[in-house]
């Protein structure tokens, strides 16, 4: 294969070896992307339960109160309810 040939093709046309290297490389994508299921592995549980955050009454209510936007806070640590 020429890469300096006239057309469109031919600039950006892969050698068997450079269509081999790609071909590894997608496939390494694919398995470094997972199945795309998000999974807290035991070494994050620790810092997610530090460093979260979770939902909180921004200050005391009385019972039988309703929520509003403004009654809700976002607080560490991780908790409690996510946000």
């Amino acid at each position: 294969m020429n890469h300096t040939l006239k057309g469109t093709d031919h600039a950006f046309s892969l050698e068997p070896v450079g269509l081999r290297k790609m071909v590894r490389d997608l496939h390494r994508c694919h398995e470094a992307m997972g199945e795309g299921v998000k999974r807290v592995y035991e070494s994050e549980v620790i810092p997610i339960m530090k460093m979260g955050k979770k939902l909180v009454a921004a200050c005391d209510l009385p019972v039988g109160h309703v929520f509003k936007p403004e009654d809700i806070a976002i607080k560490s640590p991780g908790d409690g309810l996510p946000p």
